[in-house]
């Protein structure tokens, strides 16, 4: 799988699909050096940590451990961590830019005071670092931060755009997918090329929709949000049973999961045999119609599961 995935990870900013408008912005604000902090928000798998690369590339930070940092928030989530980066970031990168690079993914795990411990550097970042902070969840980003940030948020990538580098990849690979196993290995990326490289991998041999579809539920069995799908088209579950898979889908953006359980239960609905079964999914599609806004946080999608959950059939 990773393979794949580094292999056609973008080079460059024309590389990027489904994100031309924020291609554009940056490619204007890196030519003019006009920020040193990027906030990248978005659906996993959308091209928030590849946006990061590109920045740095830009900015002339040398492809090296040492010139682009990448940290796990959820690793150096304290205070102390904070502390320590920030006190070998007072020395350039060895290297002949000397420019460097901080790309900390899920940076809504960092702690209040990690972040408070940020705030000084953020405010008059010395001229050879950048940082870009990735987050699939903005509202744990303290408004402190955000207007530091020059901010960038990501969308789901559409089919088209994914189709177009399904087609690529597999004309590079060779690989011989059926017509009608790549249509579902492009639908079930739900709009995150990263996805549609995993299933590729996965569901490469496949010979037949149904065996490709086994292959991908296999594959994502464990997946708190096709767990969640899953949960809610079987009905007559518990409430503290929905809340542990809530709780498995703290990290992820609620506005993505409205969008897989939606197609999920759309996907439940036409395939249904007779009309009471029909009816049944279609009441709990009704409860995920409505976009969510990333600024409620996981709160509309708690109260669509209690919808989903508690309709009348």
């Amino acid at each position: 799988m990773t393979n794949l995935i580094t292999k056609f990870r973008p080079k460059s900013f024309d590389d990027v699909i489904g994100q031309s408008a924020v291609v554009r912005s940056l490619q204007s604000v890196v030519k003019k050096r006009d920020a040193q902090i990027f906030l990248f928000v978005g659906p996993k798998g959308t091209g928030k940590t590849t946006l990061s690369r590109l920045v740095a590339k830009a900015y002339g930070c040398e492809d090296t451990q040492n010139a682009i940092l990448e940290l796990d928030g959820a690793t150096f989530t304290g205070i102390d961590s904070m502390r320590s980066i920030q006190e070998m970031l007072r020395y350039r990168p060895f290297g002949n830019s000397g420019q460097r690079a901080i790309i900390l993914d899920e940076a809504h795990a960092l702690s209040r005071a990690a972040f408070d411990s940020l705030l000084k550097t953020l405010e008059e970042p010395p001229k050879h670092l950048v940082w870009c902070f990735c987050t699939t969840n903005q509202t744990k980003i303290p408004e402190t931060i955000k207007s530091r940030c020059a901010k960038y948020e990501l969308k789901l990538v559409d089919d088209r755009d994914l189709g177009e580098l399904y087609d690529y990849v597999v004309e590079q690979e060779n690989f011989k997918i059926p017509e009608d196993v790549a249509d579902i290995l492009i639908r079930e990326a739900k709009g995150s090329p990263r996805q549609l490289l995993s299933n590729l991998v996965v569901a490469r041999t496949a010979r037949t929709k149904k065996e490709a579809a086994d292959l991908l539920k296999a594959a994502i069995e464990t997946d708190a949000t096709g767990e969640l799908c899953q949960y809610l088209a079987n009905g007559n579950g518990s409430w503290s049973k929905a809340m542990l898979i809530l709780d498995k889908l703290k990290d992820e953006n609620a506005e993505s999961v409205r969008i897989v359980v939606s197609n999920y239960l759309a996907a439940c609905a036409k395939n249904s045999k007779d009309d009471k079964r029909a009816i049944h999914f279609l009441q709990k599609l009704d409860a995920f119609a409505v976009p969510y806004t990333s600024y409620d946080g996981m709160a509309p999608l708690l109260l669509s599961i209690g919808r989903a959950m508690f309709s009348n059939d």
